[in-house]
């Protein structure tokens, strides 16, 4: 995995995501796995941090991607994490508009 230069609490964490899903073949989830993975993710240091996030995501579909046997679906797969980040950094954050720059306000438009 790409661990490289993340915190180590935040390694630890994605070791422990690991152990979660070594067993799931199919990464078929019950209301009691998404709860240890979310008690894995609020222990996480620093969880908020955006680079943790996308490391953790990044880590997610690399846990996913191992679990497949298909070159193809390996492919399809890193083109849905490329999409997903997009989504994430398109509507996650706020992205200026032409119609924004245009903004000029007056009475009316304050009241």
């Amino acid at each position: 995995m790409q661990n490289e230069g993340l915190p180590l609490g935040v390694q630890r964490t994605h070791e422990k995501i690991s152990k979660l899903y070594d067993s799931n073949k199919d990464l078929k989830q019950n209301q009691f796995d998404l709860q240890d993975l979310s008690k894995e993710l609020s222990k996480m240091p620093n969880r908020s941090d955006e680079d943790n996030i996308q490391a953790t995501m990044d880590h997610l579909f690399s846990i996913a991607k191992d679990k497949m046997e298909s070159d193809h679906d390996k492919k399809v797969l890193v083109g849905l994490r490329q999409m997903v980040k997009e989504l994430e950094l398109s509507l996650y954050k706020a992205q200026p508009r032409y119609q924004d720059a245009f903004f000029f306000p007056s009475m009316p438009n304050i009241q």
